[in-house]
């Protein structure tokens, strides 16, 4: 019995402190309730998209790129480097799309009012910016001019002159001297046999 007054107890307070938030916000205007109180420090919003537009634009360049490096590789029939492009434009393209959807998503921010999802979306460009730009300078360091060797080879073959020309493999073998040694003493003392 004495849980069940604890839990109606809790419940009733509950909805007492959610009809005071109601009633306190029951006098705005909709528009100034689904803003936050940070709305003062939202970036310049012209800025802010054209910043993002610029970061988007710089990733999709940084992928086409990557794909005619891929498609160069292909051509010369190097599947190592194939696979070693492909692999990096895989992830490109799943940072672009996480990037696109934020700079959707920071118009939205901006619309709200919501100073924190602008921010947070800013940082996931940025991210997958600086990303992209460490994922294009692997993909030049796959088919770059140190990944493959282009030219004919030379091989060429030097003969000392203090090299003997008879075959040492023929003829009589000489062992030399057989080995004199004696047995080495014990290191630790041992029983006498």
């Amino acid at each position: 019995m004495r849980k069940v007054r604890t839990g109606l107890l809790v419940a009733a307070l509950a909805l007492c402190s959610a009809a005071a938030g109601m009633a306190a916000t029951a006098g705005q205007p909709e528009d100034a309730r689904a803003q936050p109180a940070a709305a003062d420090s939202l970036p310049d919003k012209d800025e802010a998209l054209e910043a993002a537009r610029s970061a988007v634009g710089e990733m999709e360049a940084a992928l086409n790129d990557s794909q005619r490096k891929e498609a160069s590789a292909i051509g010369v029939k190097d599947f190592m480097q194939v696979n070693c492009v492909a692999e990096k434009i895989k992830a490109m393209k799943g940072l672009l799309q996480i990037a696109d959807l934020a700079r959707l998503s920071l118009e939205e921010a901006f619309k709200q009012g919501d100073a924190k999802l602008v921010k947070h979306n800013q940082t996931k460009i940025s991210l997958a910016r600086a990303r992209i730009r460490t994922f294009r300078g692997e993909v030049d360091n796959c088919v770059g001019e140190m990944s493959m060797y282009t030219g004919e080879s030379v091989t060429e073959a030097t003969i000392d002159s203090d090299i003997r020309e008879d075959d040492p493999t023929e003829g009589e073998i000489l062992a030399g001297d057989p080995l004199e040694s004696e047995r080495p003493y014990d290191m630790t003392p041992s029983m006498p046999q």
